[in-house]
């Protein structure tokens, strides 16, 4: 299974998918901004977000599908496009989750184009951490 944990910077994808992974131990982050810093992709354009994205989607697949083991994502992932291409073909259960918040955080990374969508759950994220987590986690053992 891959859970994307998706929404604009500082809106609490790392440290969510932090506390997430304890309570699936073997579980693999894949966090957007160590990602850039290993393709050293620092172009946060459209074409340098896509790229990220899509490289990001094609780990997370490869791992869910070669291991039984929650993959993690915390990305940005402003582009409900490429959310779509991470559930084609269907053959690896993905859970979408949206989080927002009103926190004034890396607003200056913060993407203009952000598509929402049809995500599996919304989460605001000024609410204490245990109870986002508490949130998430519930709502996937129901996915």
């Amino acid at each position: 299974m891959i859970l994307s944990l998706f929404g604009q910077p500082g809106s609490g994808k790392s440290t969510l998918a932090k506390e997430i992974s304890k309570k699936f131990p073997g579980s693999l982050i894949i966090d957007g901004d160590e990602l850039r810093k290993t393709l050293s992709n620092e172009n946060f354009s459209r074409t340098g977000r896509e790229k990220n994205i899509r490289a990001a989607n094609s780990i997370a697949r490869f791992i869910a599908q070669r291991e039984s083991r929650l993959v993690i994502m915390a990305i940005v992932n402003p582009f409900r496009a490429l959310r779509e291409e991470l559930k084609t073909p269907p053959t690896i259960d993905v859970f979408e989750v949206c989080l927002m918040s009103e926190r004034n955080l890396r607003r200056d990374f913060h993407c203009s184009e952000f598509e929402i969508g049809k995500p599996d759950l919304c989460v605001q994220t000024d609410e204490p951490i245990q109870d986002s987590v508490d949130r998430i986690t519930k709502k996937m053992q129901i996915f």
